[in-house]
């Protein structure tokens, strides 16, 4: 009895494995695809696209369950979108550049690729998400440059903290074409903060002019009295 069982389940491991092994095997020739230089650019973009929106909806829903937001904002979600659209493929270029002007994998290639992508491409992409997200939010010259130095100096800080690091495991170990998958499953987390930089600081702003509405109003109230 014992016997039989124990043949029943290591038939069922077997039978677990080989449906999974089939399953590699059909997604394989696709992810190939997907991944070759006809199409890694739709690729590139598209992974941008689905992880910066989902780093932004995990951001509100946190915001929800804080108690300090009612509902998901779809809207903002659209302006995130929006922006990857842009990053996304300016991503890409960014790495076949690289890869162009800095070839190979030596310590001194990668920690000059480093450098280079932090000191010009982060501020870059920075820029380009809170400019890009402003705009949609109908923002003029002054405000978008008052985001530019209060929300993309703390960008800026933690992606110097973060991607380092990071950075040094892409340039190493992965193939250029895999770079922006790697780059944006690391940038998940980081899209979230992304999020919470520019949408806190805006409800900070906004709350900071409710107290100045109100006191101007108390002034015009205490005016009217005397």
């Amino acid at each position: 009895m014992y016997f039989r069982e124990g043949e029943r389940l290591k038939m069922s491991g077997l039978t677990v494995r080989g449906s999974l092994w089939n399953l590699v095997q059909l997604i394989r020739p696709k992810v190939q695809t997907m991944f070759s230089r006809k199409y890694l650019l739709f690729t590139n973009t598209g992974i941008t696209l689905c992880l910066g929106c989902s780093g932004d909806y995990m951001q509100q829903r946190y915001e929800m369950l804080c108690k300090r937001q009612t509902d998901w904002n779809a809207a903002r979600t659209r302006r995130v979108f929006v922006s990857n659209l842009f990053v996304g493929p300016t991503c890409h270029y960014w790495y076949l550049f690289l890869d162009t002007v800095l070839p190979g994998r030596t310590a001194t290639i990668v920690l000059k690729k480093i450098l280079v992508d932090q000191l010009i491409f982060s501020p870059v992409t920075i820029s380009m998400f809170l400019v890009i997200v402003g705009l949609q939010e109908g923002r003029k010259g002054n405000e978008l440059v008052k985001d530019l130095k209060d929300k993309g100096k703390d960008l800026l800080v933690a992606e110097w903290i973060v991607w380092p690091p990071a950075q040094m495991i892409n340039f190493f170990l992965l193939p250029t074409k895999y770079r922006v998958l790697y780059d944006n499953t690391v940038s998940l987390g980081f899209d979230y903060y992304y999020s919470y930089v520019k949408y806190s600081k805006d409800k900070d702003e906004q709350i900071d002019d409710k107290g100045d509405e109100d006191e101007e109003t108390a002034d015009k109230t205490d005016n009217c009295d005397t």
